[in-house]
Parts: structure tokens; sequence; C-alpha cells
């Protein structure tokens, strides 16, 4: 949501990128067969292993699948500061 490729995949023709109109000439397709990224599965048995985390940012994904991991990550791995920044949110550390 909210992003740039969303956008483009929507079908717009016409996007404003820093300030600059930007004309897409590009074809674009949606395959929702195949994904480069790793599922949920797979991201729990790589922060499992993580030992002494105390905070876990999820930036990556639309928000229903982002809230899902968090619920997931808090339920089965007991991490409680789980933070799902938005869009330009600056965080300090």
């Amino acid at each position: 949501e909210e992003t740039l490729g969303r956008e483009i995949l929507s079908g717009s023709r016409t996007l404003t990128i820093d300030k600059q109109t930007v004309h897409v000439k590009a074809t674009v397709t949606d395959t929702q067969s195949m994904s480069a990224h790793a599922d949920q599965g797979q991201l729990m048995d790589w922060l499992k292993v993580i030992k002494g985390v105390g905070k876990v940012f999820l930036t990556h994904g639309d928000d229903e699948p982002r809230q899902a991991l968090a619920q997931k990550i808090k339920k089965d791995l007991a991490i409680r500061d789980i933070h799902l920044p938005r869009m330009r949110e600056e965080v300090i550390l």
C-alpha cells in the first residue's frame, strides 16, 4: 500500500519521484504464485536463533501480514517490543 510499486501495478502511467514527473513506459504484470521473499516460517526460523533480541522492526510488507507476523513473534518467541514503522517514519535508536 502507498508505494510507487503499488501505483505502477495499479496502472498509473505517470508518477512523481523527487518532485519530477516520470512516465511509466513498462509493461507490468503481477505474479501471485511465486515470491522471492522469505515466508513467515522462514523468518521465524531465522529470528529464533538470534540470541538477546530486544526489539524487532517489521519494515516490509502490507500492514495486515506485518501485524500477523508481529503477533506470531510475540506468541512463539516471547519478544514483546515489535515496531511496525509507517511510511517515512523516522526512528531514533
